[in-house]
């Protein structure tokens, strides 16, 4: 079916892949992550989280499986370009790397992890949890403003509004 994707990353020089054999059209309606098939049993929860003005917005998602770590995994992660024009952004960061999508294992305890965010001008913004996935029990999410110094769970309180000036925080 249409709008059914994948992220691909070439990481040597003047790599390319070629897609136009792989066409293929029938009547089988295959949808990437149905509960049906076998290959979909693993485990994790994901939390997505969106930064925005009121008149644009970015995303950057966390998921929790066992078979990533705190680094980049090329399997789990996807690295988030900053951009230099006037657009917000949010990425996680661990050990030094930016990333819109952060696969990381589940935590025995608790597990900071660093968002940062690209204001292009001062103003009133928000974080949302924009989605919340196969949240195991006892898990929770939490938003701490250091700032602030104020935390709220984003489980029960989805939104956290705040104003701040230009910049990287």
């Amino acid at each position: 079916p249409p709008l059914q994707g994948f992220f691909v990353q070439a990481t040597a020089a003047g790599a390319s892949i070629d897609f136009s054999a792989a066409k293929e059209h029938n009547n089988v309606a295959y949808y990437k992550g149905s509960k049906a098939g076998p290959e979909n049993k693993s485990n994790f929860s994901l939390i997505r989280l969106k930064v925005g003005d009121g008149n644009h917005t970015d995303e950057t998602a966390i998921w929790f499986n066992e078979n990533s770590t705190t680094g980049k995994d090329r399997d789990y992660d996807a690295e988030k370009r900053i951009s230099g024009d006037s657009r917000v952004q949010i990425w996680s960061g661990i050990k030094g790397h930016s990333f819109a999508i952060n696969g990381i294992p589940f935590p025995e305890k608790s597990i900071d992890i660093p968002l940062s965010l690209r204001i292009p001008a001062e103003g009133k913004y928000s974080i949302t949890q924009a989605g919340l996935e196969n949240l195991e029990e006892g898990y929770a999410f939490y938003l701490k403003d250091l700032e602030k110094k104020s935390v709220i769970k984003l489980n029960s309180i989805p939104t956290y509004s705040f104003t701040t000036t230009k910049g990287i925080i």
